[in-house]
């Protein structure tokens, strides 16, 4: 993803928002960041990105599908995750071998709303609910395996300290604040994963708790005390945004996508056909 374009558009956003509440840049108390798990960000040690993919990129296949017939099970184990083209480890090797000058370059692998976080601060964490998607993280200690990263040939400098969900990651440094519109020197408090955001507002906490989560696709998950393993590989373990509580995930498939996919059917003649199609389907009863 193009991230010029997607900094401009936060800012927009979020200038935006404040004009619709009236709210006054001194009334923002603080900041945190949540984006959509998979997607990757690597920046070198003065922060320019070198590669920057959303969660549907599918250039890392190859690598991807070696590393699930080569480790799949060991990787599955570890980190609750069987090895897939959209997991960060994929990526590096494929960023590896088809870019190495750039790779030798790269200061921090960091998740997308990571990489936002940084420009906020101009720190740079990782926190486990992101972390955990990239394949190099274990479901038992929270953190990054130095074993599974060395394995692969990477620089464990690269991956960068782990903070907890909710903590200060720093201060908002007075370039951010002016094109955001807020003050200087608010905490910007790391954030999570949307999906496990989606879970903690809706009290999704203690194990046994599930929760279908409405988004591009449909996360079924349910929350558990301990890390469960689906001998089958059939579904994901991973971490709540909750120290000490793991998720049991499935997906339910398609959903917001073929809503967008359905609406672009029906009114193709529509710069943005969503807002046509769900005013449509209002007018219509249930069922």
């Amino acid at each position: 993803f193009e991230t010029a374009s997607a900094w401009r558009k936060l800012v927009s956003a979020c200038r935006e928002a404040l004009a619709l509440a009236g709210a006054a840049a001194s009334s923002v108390a603080g900041l945190a960041v949540t984006g959509m798990r998979h997607g990757l960000v690597l920046v070198d040690r003065g922060g320019e990105v070198l590669l920057a993919v959303p969660t549907v990129d599918a250039r890392a296949a190859g690598q991807g599908m070696r590393l699930a017939q080569d480790r799949g099970d060991e990787f599955f184990r570890l980190t609750g995750r069987h090895p897939a083209p959209l997991l960060a480890a994929a990526r590096l090797l494929w960023f590896r071998e088809e870019r190495p000058a750039e790779c030798e370059r790269v200061h921090a692998v960091l998740g997308a709303a990571e990489w936002v976080a940084s420009r906020l601060t101009g720190a740079y964490a990782a926190e486990a609910t992101q972390a955990g998607e990239s394949l190099l993280f274990t479901l038992a200690e929270r953190a990054w395996s130095a074993a599974l990263i060395r394995s692969l040939g990477l620089p464990r400098a690269i991956f960068p300290p782990v903070l907890q969900a909710g903590t200060t990651l720093g201060a908002l440094t007075a370039a951010a604040a002016d094109v955001l519109g807020v003050k200087a020197g608010i905490p910007v408090a790391v954030g999570c994963a949307d999906t496990q955001s989606a879970l903690l507002s809706s009290l999704v906490l203690e194990p046994g708790a599930a929760a279908l989560i409405g988004g591009t696709t449909a996360p079924v998950i349910q929350c558990q005390a301990g890390a469960m393993l689906d001998g089958e590989k059939r579904s994901w373990t991973g971490h709540h945004v909750v120290p000490g509580r793991f998720l049991l995930e499935s997906n339910a498939g398609q959903l917001g996508a073929m809503l967008s996919w359905s609406a672009a059917l029906l009114h193709g003649e529509l710069p943005d056909a969503v807002p046509a199609f769900l005013s449509e389907a209002a007018l219509a009863p249930p069922g």
